[in-house]
C-alpha cells in the first residue's frame, strides 16, 4: 500500500487528451495501458505534467 499526500493543488487541469498530444508523454504508461489505472510514471513525466499545469512545487 502507497499512502499519497497532496502538498499543492495544480494551476490548471491537465486532461488525458493535452498528455496524449505531448510529444514527449508519447510513451507514457498511462497511454499504452489499455484502461485507467493508478500507474507508475517517471520523474521526467511528472515534471513535464507539472510544466503543463503550470504548478510549481
Amino acid at each position: 500500500m502507497v499512502d499519497i499526500v497532496a502538498i499543492k493543488a495544480t494551476f490548471n487541469q491537465v486532461s488525458l487528451k493535452d498528455i496524449k498530444q505531448k510529444e514527449d508523454l508519447k510513451d507514457i504508461r498511462l497511454i499504452k495501458q489499455g484502461k485507467l489505472s493508478v500507474l507508475s510514471i517517471s520523474d521526467n513525466e511528472w515534471e513535464i505534467i507539472l510544466k503543463m499545469s503550470e504548478t510549481n512545487i
